[in-house]
């Protein structure tokens, strides 16, 4: 896969890895920190998770 465009957008959502890398972080966290909608946030989440530039958590199961 190719790398994505580095758009004002995707530098913003990297950002917010880079800000606590230690931290598990949400796409709805990411987006409200920077100002973009869950439209924008996610999918550009899910190109940097493609190519192997942002982890994905494991989805919580109702126990």
């Amino acid at each position: 896969m190719r790398t994505p465009r580095m758009t004002q957008a995707t530098q913003l959502v990297l950002d917010g890895f880079l800000r606590d890398e230690a931290a598990e972080r949400h796409g709805y966290e990411i987006g409200a920190e920077a100002g973009l909608p869950s439209g924008t946030v996610h999918p550009i989440l899910a190109r940097l998770e493609a190519i192997g530039k942002v982890p994905r958590a494991a989805p919580m199961t109702a126990s």
